[in-house]
């Protein structure tokens, strides 16, 4: 590029995009290796997901039960753990019966269908 060049010039010069096939063949591999190890390891991620997911939602329910007996005396963070995870074990019982009796619903109106 000449010394005397344009701004302009120079910015389309670097907004030139150039194919190269090594460099996306190498991509192409690191996906298929990644989509792979997704694949294999699914027996392990998804239980591991779901029991992040679950201490993320038991840490936010703690938290909140802490900040709101903030006061005069607050909760300990034990009392606070065994609560929310006593909350989370109800709500869980409520949903189950609620679905099972729904199932149950359908289940007896099948015959009149």
């Amino acid at each position: 590029m000449e010394k005397g060049s344009s701004l302009a010039e120079r910015e389309q010069a670097a907004t030139v995009l150039v194919f190269d096939p090594v460099r996306t063949a190498a991509w192409l591999i690191c996906l298929i290796i990644i989509i792979a190890l997704l694949v294999v390891g699914r027996p392990l991620l998804v239980p591991l997901s779901i029991a992040f997911l679950v201490w993320v939602l038991l840490d936010a329910i703690r938290v909140a039960m802490i900040r709101f007996a903030a006061g005069k005396f607050p909760l300990p963070r034990s009392l606070a753990t065994i609560g929310a995870i006593a909350l989370v074990v109800v709500a869980n019982y409520l949903v189950v019966s609620i679905v099972a009796g729904q199932i149950d619903a359908v289940r007896a109106a099948i015959p009149m269908y």
